[in-house]
Order: C-alpha cells, then structure tokens, then sequence
C-alpha cells in the first residue's frame, strides 16, 4: 500500500513538472516574439472572435429575414381584411344615402296627399252640417245644388281609397326610417370594426419597421440622387425615363465591377511555394467559408436611406424588375389600390385646359389605405411638384404604376413589395383622391383592364 501511494505521488510530480515547463516555455515564447509575430497572434485572435460574431449575425439576420417573410404575408391578409371592410362600410353609407332620398321623396308625395284631403274633408263636413231645408234657401239654384250633392256623394269613394294609400305610404315612410336606424347601427359597427383593423395593421407596420431596422442601417445617399432626379424632371414621363436609365445605368457598373473582379482574379500570380525560414507573412481577413475576404466596394443606391416611413430594404434583397412576376399575366386580377368611387376615367377630360386623363382618379375615403396592386420594386417615394407625395412602383416587363395623392408613404425605395401588401394611407381630407397610372416603356396605359371587375364603391368600369 506504501509503495502504490509513493508511486502516484512521483507521477503527480512528473506530470506538475511538465505543466510548469510548458508554462514558462509558453511565457519565455511569448517573450521572445517580435512585434510582427504579436501583431499577428492578435490578428489571428480578432479573426477568430470575428468569424464567431459574423456568424452570430449571418444567422439573426436569416431569422429576421424569415420573420419578414412571414409578417409580408399576415400584412397582405390584413390589408384585404381592411378593404374589405371599408367596402361594406362604403355600400352601407350608400345604402343610408338611398333610403334618405326614399324618405324625402314619400315626405314630398304625403305633403300633397295631406292637402287634397284637407281640402275634400272640409268640403264634406260643410254639406254634413247643412240642415236639408237650407238647400231651398241657397244662393243656387236646385239644379246646381242636386249636381254639387251628386259630385260629393260620388268622391266619397275616392277619398276613402286615398285614405288608404296615404295609411300605406305613411307604413313605408316608418318602414324606411326603421332601415335608415338600423343602417346607421350597422356602419357604427363596421366603422368600430375597421377602427380595430387598421390598429392592427398599423401594429404590424410597426413590427415590420423595426425587423427591416434590423436588418440594415439607412443612410442618405439614394435620397439624394433620386430627389436630384426628381427636381431635374419636367414632368412624370421624364421622371420615368430617368428612373428606368439609372436602372439601366447601375446593372452596367455592377456587370463592370464583376468582370474587373474576374479579371483581377485570373491575372493575380500564383503562389511561389512556402515563405522563406523565420520570415513572417501576414495574411489577409478570412471569410466565412474561408476565402479571403474582398475589399469593401462602393456602396451603391440600393439599401440606403429613402424618402419614406420605413428603413430602407437590404441590397443584397432588393430584386431586379426581371426577378419579379410577369406583369403581362396580371392583366384583369389586380386589385384597386383603394377603395373608393371611381370619379375620373383614363382619357377623360381632367382640367379646365382640356388635357386628357392619363390614368384613373378614385375618391377614396379619408385616411383609407392604398396597397399595390402587383408585385414590385419601389422606385420613387417622396414628393414630386404638383402632385404632392409620389410613389412609383416598378414592376417587370417594362411596366410602372404611378400613385399620386397619398397621405402617407410605408414603404421605401428599393423595397420589394407584394401584391396586395399595404403601402401608405390617403389623406384626411373628406375630398381624398389617389391618382392611379400605368406605364408601359414610359408610355401611358389604361389601367382599367388590368384591374378586378369588381367595382369600387357605386361606380362599375
């Protein structure tokens, strides 16, 4: 027993010994390192914290991502909740406005019924009160006084069925105002309800700002070149031109800076074999998947700060126009941006100098919500002279949709939107309009035929 413990304890102090060896070998090394071999220890240090909290990141944002993803579709859900509801608010306000016009009209007809009788009733109760002999003692003659008797006798009928039209139409004036109450009753309801919808949905716009503040950090830059579009602009087709050459423009300096890239790459020299003895090399930031990583590159319109409520979309997001939907299939499914009446056609004259309408004018309803009606890419979002706060929609094949007269703006330049997704709110004016148009290489086109059938307030297309 006393030779296992004497045992143990020689191989407890060997093993003590070799770790305090090591010890003060590590700290002799570190003592001897040169400033080079220092500075590249701590870089090899920062790259290693680095990697963990870039892909501490990479997976918070692919979990944000995913959470937009999600909260896109309950908006789009939402917002057709919303217009939905604002549509039978609209129809029974409509409904209210007919049964008011049925009620002044029976009012008008009872008026002129009242009178006739009022005049026949007395006539009869003077010949009812009239003793029999005072009929010789009348100023008229016999003749005359039997006629007058006979033509009394004889609208007693008639006044009798009057009675009872006049007892039927006073029914119908009661059975109106009843509507009219319970009308009433009923858009109290659905006005609560659409009250309690567009919280909700102003809840998650909320939300849906935040995650997209998440995901990137807005700057100013883009704002600035577009407004700058913007004031060069003589109008909205010049505007349009613009928008679609700096598209044009910037997938050429992206295509120029992958081919310089490519080039740079295949021209760089091959390694000549390992460093020479004792020489330190520095090497360069690994990336994720252990590649070098490249050297920050310009930063480009996309993913900076635009003129509008919300942060703006990721870069590395933002769709091209030929990466969406094709817009040629949408024709006759889109939805109406808002709900509303129809005031203004395409093609119809829309001032005092005889200009011809270039899209559609819908009378929405005070702070009512506008969605885009297909998918896009926000291109202009701001205000544009003369037509207060502009939001131009992008789509593919060379299509653009236009949105003038707007309260709010949501949504942000180069942000992807979704059919149906809601994207500001009409102004508080009870004379609110969105002016709707549709662009096709620039040029007008009627967006009646792309939209539902279905009508929007009263009015059918």
């Amino acid at each position: 027993m006393t030779r296992f413990n004497k045992t143990h304890l020689h191989s407890a102090l060997f093993i003590a010994c070799l770790f305090t060896s090591s010890v003060l070998s590590s700290a002799l090394i570190a003592q001897n390192l040169t400033p080079e071999e220092e500075r590249l220890r701590a870089l090899e240090q920062e790259l290693k914290v680095g990697k963990t909290e870039k892909a501490r990141l990479q997976q918070r944002q692919d979990t944000v991502v995913h959470e937009l993803s999600t909260l896109r579709g309950n908006l789009v859900s939402l917002a057709q909740e919303v217009q939905e509801q604002e549509y039978s608010l609209n129809v029974l306000e409509n409904r209210l406005g007919d049964l008011e016009k049925e009620e002044a009209k029976l009012k008008s007809t009872l008026s002129l019924r009242d009178e006739q009788m009022q005049r026949v009733a007395m006539a009869i109760q003077r010949m009812a009160l009239r003793p029999a002999d005072a009929v010789t003692l009348s100023p008229l003659k016999p003749d005359d006084a039997v006629r007058t008797a006979i033509l009394l006798r004889a609208a007693i009928p008639e006044v009798q069925a009057s009675a009872k039209t006049l007892e039927t139409e006073l029914g119908q004036l009661y059975g109106v105002r009843t509507q009219m109450q319970e009308q009433q009753q009923k858009i109290a309801l659905a006005a609560a309800g659409l009250i309690d919808k567009q919280r909700a949905l102003e809840a998650k716009e909320q939300e849906k700002a935040k995650l997209q503040l998440e995901l990137t950090t807005a700057t100013a830059e883009a704002t600035a070149k577009v407004q700058r579009l913007a004031n060069e602009a003589g109008d909205l087709k010049e505007l349009v031109a613009k928008l679609i050459a700096q598209r044009a423009s910037e997938a050429k300096r992206q295509e120029a800076v992958r081919q310089a890239e490519a080039a740079r790459i295949a021209a760089a020299p091959s390694p000549s074999g390992p460093p020479a003895a004792g020489r330190i090399v520095l090497k360069p930031p690994m990336g994720m998947d252990g590649s070098a990583a490249k050297s920050p590159e310009p930063k480009s319109p996309a993913g900076e700060t635009k003129m509008a409520a919300l942060p703006p979309a990721s870069a590395a997001s933002t769709p091209k126009p030929s990466d969406l939907r094709p817009f040629s299939g949408a024709r006759g499914t889109m939805p109406f941006p808002a709900i509303g009446t129809l005031k203004r056609r395409y093609g119809e004259g829309g001032d005092d100098t005889g200009a011809l309408n270039k899209g559609i004018v819908i009378s929405a309803r005070a702070g009512g919500q506008v969605i885009a009606p297909f998918d896009g890419v926000v291109a202009f979002a701001g205000p544009f002279r003369g037509y207060g706060l502009l939001l131009i929609i992008e789509h593919s094949e060379g299509y653009h949709t236009l949105l003038a007269g707007l309260g709010r703006i949501d949504c942000v330049l180069e942000q992807r939107l979704f059919a149906g997704e809601p994207i500001g709110v009409m102004t508080n004016e009870s004379t609110a309009e969105l002016y709707v148009e549709l662009r096709q290489n620039g040029q007008p086109a009627n967006p009646l035929p792309w939209l539902t059938s279905r009508a929007v307030g009263k009015s059918n297309r």
